[in-house]
């Protein structure tokens, strides 16, 4: 880049500009520098009070990071360097008795005391997969519904109520769901029927 012929160091050099770090003019250059003294000098004059309250925050952070009881294979699997610890099959056999007491999978990995991950045992374990599915399948319509994981069992139902003349409104409520549910799997059939994307 040249101004008037002359390289920007030149230019400086001739009119007696100080190097201003690219584009930032002389007013930004000392704005930037007169901000970064106030702000030095803050930082010494509230020294205390600014350790203090980090102090605080942190002390609040610990203690709720604390309360979040870790199970024991938690740690096990972290000493060993793994992402994820090593669960063990009686802590899959609990998550599957809270799933079949009706709560969502994605319910029950909450749990303090429960693994937070399922889909890789799903991928390892084909009868665990297979028992979690005929869980999810059982579990009741509105705990379907607020994961979005309503299957063959709720459209048979829905068509079973209308076909007694029951309106969408009528078997939202019976089914515990919205009426939108309702309506959105009682068009699919007739969409992929005619063939046109759901």
């Amino acid at each position: 880049m040249h101004i008037h012929g002359w390289t920007p160091d030149e230019y400086r050099t001739f009119y007696g500009l100080p190097k201003s770090g690219g584009r930032k003019g002389l007013l930004c250059a000392d704005t930037f520098d007169s901000y970064s003294l106030r702000a030095r000098e803050m930082a010494v004059a509230h020294r205390d009070e600014i350790l203090a309250r980090l102090a605080k925050y942190k002390g609040a952070a610990n203690e709720a990071c604390s309360r979040h009881v870790k199970p024991p294979y938690f740690e096990a699997g972290k000493n060993l360097g793994g992402y994820y610890a090593p669960v063990p099959q009686e802590a899959w056999d609990t998550f599957l008795r809270r799933v079949g007491a009706g709560r969502h999978p994605a319910d029950v990995c909450t749990d303090a005391d429960m693994p937070s991950h399922f889909y890789e045992h799903i991928a390892e374990d084909e009868s665990f997969a297979e028992e979690l599915a005929r869980l999810c399948e059982a579990l009741p319509f509105p705990v379907q519904a607020k994961h979005h994981t309503l299957g063959a069992r709720f459209e048979g139902a829905v068509a079973e109520l209308l076909a007694t003349g029951m309106t969408q409104q009528a078997v939202a409520a019976e089914l515990g769901v919205q009426q939108m549910t309702v309506s959105r799997h009682v068009r699919r059939p007739k969409t992929q029927k005619e063939g046109v994307g759901v």
